[in-house]
């Protein structure tokens, strides 16, 4: 054991003038017990040069302190520079962290090797101020609990250059933590950079990640809270990341818990998190999750641009009874744009329990012939805009389900699928409410449906306030649609009110082009003005059925035979 003549010459470096050096010598190996270098040191700035090995005790038995957390742990050494060609061995000694630096402002730790940690391998507390670049972090990926660099109540730290591959994640910012920045880092196997685990009362804020890459890693960019408590995560940015064959390449999670069951209480609120340019392959089905409480907190201001995630497994896509590729869940203000979703096994994009938040220039792709492939789904959701976007799928487009209200949709072009939808409502019985949804300017080619409202029968609630205006229809199958009797017929259903057909114009590749299908308590208030539909097969010529529905048509072609006409 080396431990009394590193502490004596750590004594006579420490009280040494001008910048003092510690090297540890190239060609050797020192046997360490857990030890601690106390600072202040005389000077401000101290190097501690690595360029042989330090290893730690193989075994249990040959511990002396058995208490200790950790193994080497430097406290109050201002300035300390610890560079190096040599390696820090772990050699897998259970609970302890390899390198522990606690207040040790100013530091610059670069160009070493640090493996074999049985806990966290590098451990950053109450530290302000610091660089760590060029290290070589590596140990088992089923090496558990064992994060590559663990960042807790430190500010101005950045991390840069260096490669980690570890068991747990390759970098941990918990709370009490501001203006970390890393960058360069390539991680894998581990359990990606986290944003967390935070509990009650941590606070995280300006944690920039750039230009990193993830390699069969479990998770890429994460956030994960636990639940209940009060605290906060803000402005953190997620840009130009690489994923290949990652498993959760995009997460936020605020119901992180060990129970994995979800309690509803306070939580740590998530902001201002963006996700830009993210791109690669996702080994699970289900590429990004945003899983925010059902508190007040939940998660606000979410961007997503410039994000294009396919699966690494081929075919895997085509699977119907897989997951949602998307999901958002009480994520308010958010804003998505600018990326591309493909052949997602189930919803390609859900909205879930979110108020305000646009989502533009997105671009969905599966095959018409993927069954259940909603491009976007909408529920319980409120304030939403959806502009400027092409959805290529095998289900609607666009599907506004139960408790949603003031959705605008413009500018989509749809097909295949089956076209911008409202519900189905009523399922089961149940009760469902939508209104204010306001679609306009859309384009409908070779879909199964275009505009759709549809409802079980015996459910309840209502839609009303409805308009589809300035629509496209191109070799649609059913262009106008209101079915009251999805499934089968009923005297009562969700009652359907207020819906207003404007400048609706192209072909149709069924015969029937409008269908008003209404239960026997009817629906009311239906306009239509400015309707031209006509048949897409040359010599054929469209109709309209319409069961029970009131209102009024103007300049409506096929004629729609139960609308007064104005």
């Amino acid at each position: 054991m080396h431990e009394k003549a590193f502490l004596s010459a750590w004594k006579a470096f420490c009280e040494a003038d001008g910048t003092p050096t510690l090297q540890i010598p190239e060609g050797k190996t020192f046997l360490l017990q857990p030890i601690r270098f106390n600072g202040p040191c005389k000077s401000q700035n101290v190097k501690v040069q690595i360029l042989g090995k330090i290893v730690a005790p193989a075994s249990v038995e040959d511990w002396t302190d058995c208490k200790s957390e950790s193994w080497l742990c430097f406290y109050d050494v201002q300035g300390l520079i610890m560079q190096g060609s040599g390696t820090i061995d772990g050699q897998g000694s259970a609970w302890w962290k390899a390198l522990f630096f606690h207040s040790c402002n100013n530091f610059d730790l670069r160009e070493f090797t640090i493996q074999n940690s049985q806990k966290l391998h590098m451990s950053i507390n109450n530290c302000n101020g610091g660089s760590i670049s060029n290290i070589h972090i590596n140990s088992p990926a089923d090496s558990p609990n064992t994060d590559g660099i663990d960042i807790s109540y430190s500010t101005n730290v950045h991390i840069h250059d260096s490669l980690i591959k570890c068991g747990d994640d390759c970098i941990a910012i918990n709370g009490g933590c501001s203006n970390i920045n890393i960058t360069g880092i390539a991680c894998g196997p581990g359990h990606g950079i986290s944003v967390g685990s935070l509990g009650d009362g941590d606070k995280v804020e300006e944690v920039h990640v750039r230009n990193c890459s993830f390699t069969g890693t479990q998770n890429g960019a994460r956030i994960k809270t636990f639940q209940g408590g009060l605290g906060y995560a803000r402005s953190i940015s997620f840009e130009e990341i690489l994923l290949i064959e990652t498993k959760n390449p995009i997460i936020i999670d605020q119901n992180y818990n060990r129970l994995h069951r979800k309690i509803k209480t306070n939580s740590i609120q998530v902001s201002d998190v963006s996700f830009m340019s993210v791109h690669g392959t996702s080994a699970s089905e289900q590429a990004i999750t945003l899983d925010c409480s059902g508190s007040a907190n939940g998660c606000s201001n979410i961007v997503m641009s410039g994000v294009n995630i396919t699966s690494s497994n081929p075919g895997k896509e085509e699977n119907g009874n897989g997951l949602r590729a998307m999901y958002l869940h009480n994520c308010n203000n958010f804003d998505l744009s600018g990326f591309t979703i493909l052949n997602s096994p189930k919803e390609h994009l859900s909205i879930n329990q979110c108020n305000s938040g646009p989502i533009s220039y997105v671009h969905i792709n599966s095959p018409g012939s993927s069954p259940n492939t909603d491009g976007i789904e909408i529920s319980a959701s409120t304030q939403i805009h959806i502009q400027d976007s092409s959805i290529a799928c095998g289900d609607d487009c666009i599907a506004n389900n139960g408790g949603c209200s003031y959705i605008n949709i413009s500018g989509i072009a749809c097909g295949p699928g089956h076209g911008i939808s409202v519900g189905s409502l009523g399922d089961g019985g149940g009760e469902d409410t939508v209104e204010e949804v306001h679609v306009r300017n859309c384009d409908f080619t070779g879909t199964e449906n275009g505009v759709r409202i549809k409802t079980f029968p015996q459910g309840s609630g209502y839609a009303r306030s409805i308009t589809f205006e300035k629509i496209t229809v191109i070799d649609s199958k059913n262009p106008i649609i209101i079915d009251q009797n999805y499934h089968e017929r009923q005297r009562n259903s969700v009652d359907v009110s207020g819906v207003t057909f404007t400048s609706v114009h192209g072909t149709s590749a069924s015969e029937v082009a409008i269908t008003l299908d209404c239960c026997d308590s009817g629906c009311s208030n239906i306009v239509m003005n400015d309707v031209g539909i006509t048949s897409s097969n040359p010599g054929k010529e469209t109709r309209a059925i319409c069961n029970n529905a009131h209102g009024t048509s103007h300049s409506t072609k096929p004629d729609v035979p139960c609308l007064d006409h104005i």
